[in-house]
C-alpha cells in the first residue's frame, strides 16, 4: 500500500512541475484530496472511494466549469486519480466499483533470484484473489511503485508539452 507521504507528494510534485507557481493556491488548498480515498478504510476499502467514477466526474466538470472554478475540478480530479493509480500498482483497487467489484491490479517488477538472474514479472488485470507475491528468494530490482512513478513522470512530460502547445 502506498503511504500517505507518497499520496501527498507525488501529485503535488507533478502539479508544481506542470503549472509552476501560477496555481499554488489551488494546488495546496486541494492537496488533502490526495489522501481522501483512504477514508473508505471503514467501509469497502479500496473500492468505495478508490474507483474511477469520482475523478472522472470531476474531470468532466472541469471541461464545463467557469474560468474561476475550473482548476478546482481539474486538480481535485487529478489528486483523486493519482491516489487510485498509485494503489493500483500497490495491491490493486476496485476501479469499477460498484458496477464490478473485483480488484484491478498492475504488478510489474524486475526480480533477481539467488543466481543473480534478473527477469521481469508482470501481472495486469482484474483479480478476485490475491496476486502472486515474490518468493523469499526473489528481490525486486524495480518494483511496481517504480513503474508507477515512471508512468506518472511520462504523463507529466506529455501534459507539460500539451499545455505549452495550447498556450503558444
Amino acid at each position: 500500500m502506498s503511504d500517505i507521504a507518497t499520496h501527498l507528494f507525488v501529485p503535488l510534485l507533478i502539479l508544481i512541475v506542470i503549472f509552476g507557481t501560477s496555481k499554488y493556491k489551488y494546488i495546496f488548498a486541494l492537496l488533502p484530496l490526495s489522501i481522501l480515498p483512504d477514508l473508505d478504510l471503514f467501509y469497502a476499502h479500496r473500492a468505495l472511494l478508490h474507483n474511477l467514477f469520482i475523478p472522472l466526474a470531476l474531470l468532466i466538470a472541469y471541461k464545463y466549469a467557469s474560468e474561476k472554478t475550473k482548476y478546482v475540478f481539474l486538480f481535485g480530479g487529478l489528486f483523486l486519480f493519482s491516489h487510485t493509480l498509485l494503489d493500483v500498482f500497490n495491491g490493486g483497487v476496485s476501479i469499477l466499483y460498484p458496477i464490478y467489484p473485483n480488484t484491478f491490479v498492475i504488478k510489474a517488477e524486475l526480480l533477481v533470484n539467488n543466481n543473480f538472474d534478473i527477469y521481469p514479472f508482470i501481472d495486469i488485470g482484474f483479480k478476485d484473489i490475491p496476486i502472486h507475491c515474490a518468493k523469499w528468494t526473489e528481490l525486486p530490482v524495480f518494483s511496481s511503485s517504480g513503474f508507477c512513478i515512471v508512468l506518472l513522470t511520462g504523463l507529466i512530460v506529455i501534459l507539460k508539452k500539451h499545455i505549452a502547445l495550447k498556450n503558444s
